[in-house]
């Protein structure tokens, strides 16, 4: 190399030769380089490869990777550019830790596109394939759940890479972290409660359930509450933390809404007449088309005042209610075509001769 050239190179500028200088342009342009390399061997050589598979999860993995790759190769270059370039203490910290930090951003946004494609093209096809299938908000719930454990992982790797005392910042996050619950206890609950109704699916939108004193249909069941539709056409809101601890009684996979009730006769009915009452009944049932099960109608006790009969019958929650007006009046009718009488609550005393005498007597001396 000539003199003037070994002259020229040794100039220094900003506490660096010409030609360290130099060397840090051309390992920045060689990152480029390489990345441009790297993205294009991603998209025609192995996206090629991967057009020919049956699915698609491994075309999305390739496409996450190629787009940030040449900035990754380019903040890598800074990094090492910072490293051998003598600069100031401060700036030369900063740009390292900065580097540091754009690679950690770049593999996190190539780890979370990932994460998306692998819950789009495998994981949600599974769960819908599952019998029963596994609802879409679970499947939402843990991906969004890897993909912050994803991101704080790498968050903290970065922050030690660069320096920074990770434990201390686990500290404040975990002391703000714990002001936060507190503060968001009730979201927090509702929260848990709603992942508890996906993973255990005690019910899913379209069933009629029960809940405390809430009877209707489910619409949604989202991440904070439950609504229902009750029979009158009134949306319900309930917190599913209140749901979670709730007993919920599910008609709809019960096979219909159970209905149960009991008539009383008279002492004075013949047992022909209950025998009438209990036919007459079963044939009320089978003519009912929306009651899925013959009912069961049984001569069930005997009360203080009643001869009693007890009804069940299962309905379709949709047909409640037609059901029941139609039951209670053929019930009324046929029972009074055929002179059976409902008992009410009575009560027959029966007196002595000497406590009657007795009785008699007060009275004659009180006249």
């Amino acid at each position: 190399m000539p003199h003037e050239v070994q002259l020229w190179l040794s100039r220094v500028y900003a506490g660096n030769s010409l030609e360290v200088w130099l060397y840090a342009l051309a390992t920045l342009v060689g990152a480029w380089v390489l990345g441009r390399i790297a993205r294009m061997v991603l998209t025609r050589v192995v996206g090629r490869l991967t057009a020919k598979t049956e699915t698609k999860l491994d075309d999305r993995l390739v496409e996450a990777a190629s787009r940030p790759m040449s900035l990754l190769f380019v903040f890598a270059g800074v990094h090492v550019c910072a490293g051998f370039l003598t600069l100031p203490d401060g700036v030369q910290l900063l740009a390292q830790n900065a580097a540091m930090v754009a690679i950690a951003l770049t593999v996190a946004v190539i780890a979370l596109r990932s994460i998306d494609a692998v819950f789009d093209e495998w994981v949600l096809p599974w769960s819908q394939r599952q019998v029963p299938p596994i609802s879409k908000q679970v499947i939402y719930f843990l991906r969004m759940t890897t993909k912050v454990v994803v991101a704080t992982m790498l968050g903290m790797t970065a922050l030690k890479r660069a320096g920074f005392d990770v434990m201390s910042v686990i500290t404040g996050l975990g002391i703000g972290g714990l002001a936060v619950a507190l503060a968001a206890q009730e979201t927090l609950g509702n929260i848990l409660g709603s992942v508890q109704i996906m993973t255990d699916r005690p019910f899913v939108a379209g069933d009629h359930i029960r809940v405390e004193t809430f009877f209707g249909r489910v619409t949604e069941v989202g991440m904070r509450s439950t609504k229902l539709v009750t029979p009158a056409g009134v949306c319900v809101v309930i917190p599913n933390k209140r749901i979670a601890g709730a007993a919920i009684e599910n008609f709809t996979q019960s096979h219909g809404r159970v209905h149960e009730f009991t008539l009383g006769l008279v002492y004075s009915s013949t047992t022909d007449q209950v025998r009438q009452a209990t036919a007459i009944l079963n044939e009320i049932l089978r003519e009912q088309p929306s009651i899925h099960l013959e009912g069961s109608v049984v001569f069930h006790s005997l009360t203080e005042s009643a001869l009693t009969l007890r009804v069940v019958y299962v309905v379709d929650p949709d047909d409640f209610g037609p059901t029941l007006n139609a039951v209670n009046l053929a019930i009324h009718e046929r029972f009074a075509a055929a002179g059976l009488q409902f008992a009410f609550p009575t009560r027959t005393l029966h007196v002595s001769d000497e406590a009657a005498r007795l009785l008699s007597g007060a009275r004659a001396g009180k006249s």
